[in-house]
């Protein structure tokens, strides 16, 4: 078997990717509603879905990427065409507010250590945003935490240790 001479494309379903500031990363979340539109296609809008999150921050831009699923296209789009995007993200979500000293990392995600006494757990968070004292947390599984609930503080990156069985640095 030789190389691949040609792929087939279908160039009428492709996925979208928008640049989302970093600020939002903490607000935005798969299924979550897109309302876009093209710059060439003036005021057509279109909808489709965040189908993924790319957490990652490009440490030029301070941005992160969301794919939307891929979707049926106009067929008068070019491939290279400039796409904008509005992410319906709700109103009045819940943050929950934790000292600063409550969040570690693991593998380059962030968690708070929840307490239940004997029992300790490891729940991922996103952080919308820190002080030197408080941090406003989102959890990234829904209903993961509740107001009230406890969770580790001072300490934390210790108990993240014998919960992970990792060194600390």
């Amino acid at each position: 078997m030789g190389d691949a001479l040609a792929t087939v494309l279908d160039t009428h379903r492709l996925a979208i990717e928008l640049d989302v500031p970093e600020k939002d990363l903490g607000k935005v979340k798969t299924n979550q509603k897109v309302q876009f539109y093209f710059a060439a296609s003036g005021d057509e809008k279109f909808v489709g879905k965040i189908q993924s999150v790319v957490p990652t921050i490009d440490s030029a831009t301070r941005t992160f990427k969301v794919r939307l699923a891929a979707m049926a296209l106009p067929k008068n789009i070019a491939l290279e065409a400039l796409v904008f995007g509005d992410i319906d993200i709700g109103r009045g979500e819940k943050m929950l507010k934790a000292p600063s000293s409550a969040v570690v990392f693991h593998q380059d995600k962030r968690f708070v250590i929840e307490d239940f006494g004997k029992e300790k757990k490891l729940v991922q968070v996103y952080v919308i945003s820190e002080n030197e004292d408080f941090s406003l947390l989102r959890p990234v599984q829904e209903g993961a935490l509740k107001a009230g609930t406890l969770v580790a503080s001072k300490g934390a990156i210790f108990l993240l240790k014998s919960l992970t069985g990792e060194p600390v640095p």
